[in-house]
């Protein structure tokens, strides 16, 4: 999440996007983005939460945070669908390679 900028630019450059790809890969990027940003206001706002917390409050930054990682799938999903049908056989692969399972941001 610190490094998104550096992380998009690394997959793209690994992708060898090409200009007919450009607008599907823009959509996904602007979603890294859109991710990063949410996520690292959540990381912040949870690193002010007193350790103290009581077991209702911990339950309500848990549930916080997992409507924000739903968040995230949702509106990944849509743009990397688009890019996914875009890509060749080659791309495909090599962003199988770079894709971590799980992360919602769809890098490693």
């Amino acid at each position: 999440i610190e490094h998104a900028e550096g992380n998009i630019a690394f997959v793209r450059a690994e992708l060898k996007i090409t200009a007919a790809q450009g607008k599907a890969w823009d959509d996904y990027a602007a979603a890294l983005r859109a991710n990063a940003k949410q996520l690292n206001e959540l990381a912040a706002e949870l690193a002010k939460a007193p350790a103290a917390a009581s077991p209702v409050d911990r339950i309500a930054l848990q549930e916080k945070a997992l409507a924000a990682r739903l968040e995230v799938a949702r509106r990944t999903k849509p743009a990397l669908a688009a890019l996914y049908a875009a890509l060749s056989d080659e791309q495909k692969k090599a962003f199988n390679q770079l894709a971590a399972p799980g992360m919602g941001m769809g890098m490693r």
